[in-house]
């Protein structure tokens, strides 16, 4: 588990740091994959094959990674850090340093001016310098008092400091960055989750190879092969949403519907569509290994609800409640 002084110590930054290193993969991937896209010719058919494929298997492992526990039993039983005072140390310093200057034979004869201009600029940078620090363990203290809240109020089961907690963490990051936007609601055991997805942006409809010439080959992708790869995304997602959930709060029960846009036939119109509901508890999640899972087959340790062809994609289906219950 990871503690208060290990995770979040002197930053809020810093309990996020390997998190942070995941999402830029996921970015620079999303980023290159777009750029890639833009392009009307391609000089290195290699490169832009492995770009394709970095961003694939970023696709495809997004259920891999999740952050670690919270522990925060160990953020409530933290020592307070040290209170902002503003000590005018460096600036202290650099003063005394000015009123102790004596002019030397040197500067008797080329002028003190210099020196003394030189140091009273070392004044101002001081003064700075001193704000900085006070700065710093402002933040350290204010960032120590919001965690402390929070802890509080997440170990008394109060949704709002759940909602604090997400926004503290931001443990949808990387997630939001692939192309998918979330909408939680926070029980005080029960958190209820919209993963909204949207094929035509996030999976490509083409596959690119190298020909034995060294030349770009760019083919569009089967019907089937996209569903596929789209199916393994939702889930890797719907799992990912959990593992995060889990591990940032202490609830009996996490419900993911993936939301997608479909038409509706009754009017014409693509609306937001639940395509999958799952609910997925903490001692299942715990038991399974999610470097070798397939994550579409994972369902099947859940209750949930889903229609999937390779042919025809995702059908609408019912969401479920925190029973397994029809809504």
């Amino acid at each position: 588990m990871v503690t208060f002084r290990q995770a979040i110590r002197y930053s809020a930054a810093a309990a996020r740091a390997s998190e942070r290193n995941r999402n830029r993969r996921a970015k620079e991937a999303a980023r290159q994959f777009k750029e890639q896209q833009k392009q009307n010719e391609i000089e290195n058919a290699f490169e832009t094959v492995k770009r394709y494929d970095d961003y694939i298997e970023v696709l495809m492992s997004v259920h891999k990674h999740a952050s670690d526990k919270i522990d925060w039993q160990q953020i409530l039983e933290d020592e307070e850090p040290p209170q902002a005072e503003k000590l005018k140390i460096h600036e202290t310093a650099t003063r005394q340093e000015l009123n102790d200057f004596t002019p030397s034979l040197f500067h008797k004869i080329f002028g003190s001016k210099r020196k003394i201009q030189s140091l009273e600029e070392a004044i101002s940078q001081a003064i700075v310098q001193d704000q900085k620090d006070f700065d710093t363990v402002k933040e350290v203290h204010d960032d120590w008092q919001k965690t402390q809240k929070i802890a509080k109020g997440v170990q008394e089961k109060n949704p709002q400091s759940y909602a604090d907690a997400f926004n503290y963490f931001e443990p949808f990051s990387e997630i939001a960055a692939l192309g998918s936007k979330i909408q939680v609601s926070f029980d005080k055991d029960f958190i209820e989750i919209e993963l909204h997805v949207n094929n035509s942006e996030v999976i490509p409809n083409y596959v690119v190879s190298v020909t034995k010439t060294g030349k770009l080959s760019k083919k569009d992708m089967p019907k089937s092969k996209f569903n596929e790869l789209y199916q393994d995304y939702v889930c890797g997602g719907l799992l990912r949403v959990a593992r995060e959930t889990l591990a940032h709060l202490p609830v009996q029960m996490v419900t993911v519907h993936a939301m997608a846009k479909l038409v509706n036939t009754s009017t014409g119109h693509l609306e937001d569509t639940p395509i999958v509901s799952v609910l997925l508890p903490p001692e299942t999640i715990d038991n399974l290994n999610f470097e070798t899972l397939d994550p579409s087959d994972s369902m099947k340790n859940f209750v949930h609800n889903m229609k999937f062809t390779k042919t025809n994609g995702f059908s609408q289906v019912d969401k479920l409640n925190a029973k397994g219950k029809t809504k």
